[in-house]
């Protein structure tokens, strides 16, 4: 295969590691090398699992100890292990998406894997029902990034969904140039190449970006009452909107940076 998957993994009580099991099989069979940068915390099981299945897995910290401000780096050291694999393009996703996006829709996952390889940076978004199924504190949020992603650029592209598709010379380009080491990688990864010129972008809407916690959350969900009760109580939590509205800031500080550029000439 020409193209390799990259992800970033934390999950300390590994819920996740039962679903690890099950499509960590399907990964290796769909990618041409599997590099995992995972935290210091990250649940051995599951590494165990990738690992088994011929994965490179690093554990690292992050520089600041906080996913907000240090994930872009963490980003940029995955897309980087999987340079070794001498293939064409990486796919960037972090870890429980894609081991969701496997499980429930595999077959969309390998279509994309197979188009991967016509553009240097493909943006993944969501589609407007994998979109809704995020809580709102998340899509009100992001959809405030998007909407100034598109006013810069003149796209109408979902940007926050962090699935990227990296030719060789992209991921290059970004680990020797683009310094972010925060989130906000999610906005300029696409602005920094945009910048540089000679790279060919796509976009690509997916239903297997839809909202992934619910399943490694079945117990708060239970004791919620519900599905929808639990979603209702993340959104009525001020701290939720707090951290996702620092978030937001962090990518609209990258965004105020190209802006500058180009205002500038």
């Amino acid at each position: 295969m020409s193209v390799a998957l990259a992800i970033t993994y934390h999950d300390p009580p590994g819920r996740l590691a039962p679903l690890a099991e099950r499509v960590v099989p399907t990964l290796a069979r769909v990618f041409g090398g599997i590099a995992v940068q995972a935290s210091p915390q990250a649940n051995e099981r599951t590494l165990a699992v990738f690992a088994a299945h011929g994965a490179t897995v690093v554990c690292e910290p992050l520089p600041t100890g906080d996913s907000g401000t240090g994930l872009g780096h963490a980003r940029r050291r995955a897309i980087e292990h999987a340079q070794a694999f001498g293939v064409s393009h990486t796919l960037l996703c972090d870890g429980d998406r894609v081991l969701f996006w496997a499980e429930r829709y595999p077959d969309e996952l390998a279509a994309i894997v197979a188009a991967l390889p016509e553009a240097d940076c493909t943006v993944f978004g969501r589609t407007p029902s994998a979109f809704a199924s995020h809580p709102a504190v998340q899509r009100e949020t992001e959809a405030i990034v998007n909407r100034v992603f598109g006013t810069l650029t003149g796209t109408a592209w979902d940007v926050t969904a962090a699935a990227r598709g990296l030719s060789q010379r992209a991921v290059a380009a970004l680990v020797a140039g683009c310094t972010d080491d925060a989130i906000s990688v999610d906005v300029s990864w696409p602005l920094f190449l945009r910048q540089a010129g000679g790279f060919s972008f796509a976009y690509r809407a997916v239903d297997g970006l839809a909202f992934e916690t619910p399943a490694r959350f079945a117990p708060e969900i239970e004791a919620a009452g519900g599905y929808e009760r639990w979603l209702a109580q993340l959104d009525a939590n001020p701290r939720n909107w707090t951290r996702r509205l620092e978030l937001a800031r962090l990518m609209m500080t990258a965004m105020e940076t190209y802006f500058r550029r180009g205002s500038d000439g």
